[in-house]
């Protein structure tokens, strides 16, 4: 960054109503005060409007007719003392600053060698998992991150837990674990099913019954089965039953978890 210009201004008002800058001092090398005003030619004074650079005898008009100016040259802070009839006026203040940078080699190839590698540990025995068996079970990490998930959220929903006894709060927690295990291995089964086909299945995504996905999830599977209902008629001497017929996605669905679809026409009585 080269000629950069920092800019301010100091002002006040006098007790006639008039504008009046203050004028500051700061202490010289030798220890004694001088007026910022003495050494405004350090790095030059320009009003509003107006252009100026550091160095030089300079000197620019201020608003009443009052100028500001001074020789030599420097970076140092001043401020113009002066009484304008002007609402306002403005001291500006430049300075220059050079930054060089330069590249280290050794360094530069210390980096490069290290992008795109991250630093794991894990308390498994070398002896027990070998080094591409470590990787592979981080990335399954994300599967018992999934899991957890499912219990704490929908369709399960551990959290919150409205219970007041701790033996009711031990049997919930055991009894959706066995929910959460029914989930993962229904999921599981579909699957696999479909890896050993080698086929998709379509129909689960509503508004698009022609997407298809090898990696259906339960959730999306139940829901393939939300629109069945069994009917009951009781009369005085005989109760009639009405199942839903299954659709094609549905018997598809059991067929790939190889359960006979009996399971669902047997409600109704039949055989």
């Amino acid at each position: 960054m080269d000629g950069t210009t920092v800019a301010g201004a100091v002002a006040g008002r006098s007790p006639g109503g008039r504008t009046r800058l203050a004028e500051a001092t700061e202490p010289s090398p030798d220890g004694a005060e001088q007026s910022l005003g003495e050494t405004a030619g350090q790095a030059g004074a320009v009003r509003p409007g107006s252009s100026g650079t550091s160095g030089g005898r300079h000197s620019d008009p201020l608003p009443g007719g009052r100028t500001a100016g001074g020789d030599g040259e420097g970076t140092g802070d001043r401020a113009v003392d002066a009484c304008v009839s002007e609402p306002s006026c403005t001291v500006r203040i430049s300075r220059q600053f050079t930054i060089s940078s330069a590249v280290e080699p050794e360094a530069l190839t210390s980096v490069i060698a290290q992008l795109g590698w991250r630093v794991y540990a894990t308390n498994q025995a070398a002896d027990g998992l070998s080094f591409a068996q470590d990787v592979e079970a981080y990335r399954d990490e994300y599967l018992v991150e999934r899991s957890f998930g499912r219990l704490k959220g929908h369709p399960l929903s551990l959290s919150p837990m409205y219970v007041e006894r701790d033996d009711h709060a031990t049997g919930l927690v055991r009894l959706l674990s066995i929910a959460l295990r029914v989930l993962t291995l229904v999921e599981f089964v579909v699957r696999r099913r479909l890896a050993q086909e080698g086929a998709a299945l379509a129909g689960l995504y509503a508004g698009n019954p022609k997407r298809a996905t090898t990696h259906p999830t339960t959730e999306r599977l139940l829901e393939a089965f939300q629109e069945i209902t069994l009917t009951l008629v009781v009369e005085p001497h005989q109760t009639l039953r009405h199942l839903t017929a299954l659709s094609p996605l549905q018997l598809r669905v059991l067929a790939l978890l190889e359960v006979t679809p009996t399971i669902y026409t047997k409600l109704s009585g039949e055989k």
